[in-house]
């Protein structure tokens, strides 16, 4: 009754740990960086603890959604910062 893969047991366990997962995040980002809605492409980098290059080649490639503030100032909104499953650390 339970059992077996697709479950709606799997289902929430999977909800669950999600949800721990970006709670954990959003907690990591307010003590690192303060509670902001923006962040450079520099905080991005050692929230994630990648290279800045690798930032750019994301946001280049269309893998980060970004804000332009200007000529020399992007921005990378919270909720790309929270929700970016592709991103590994090393």
């Amino acid at each position: 009754m339970f059992g077996g893969r697709g479950s709606w047991v799997n289902v929430f366990y999977g909800f669950a740990k999600a949800l721990e997962r970006r709670r954990k995040i959003e907690a990591r980002l307010d003590r690192e960086h303060g509670n902001k809605e923006e962040y450079t492409v520099l905080e991005a980098a050692a929230f994630w603890d990648k290279d800045k290059e690798t930032v750019r080649r994301w946001i280049r490639a269309g893998k980060i959604e970004t804000v332009k503030r200007g000529p020399r100032k992007t921005r990378i909104p919270r909720d790309q910062m929270i929700n970016e499953p592709w991103v590994r650390r090393r």
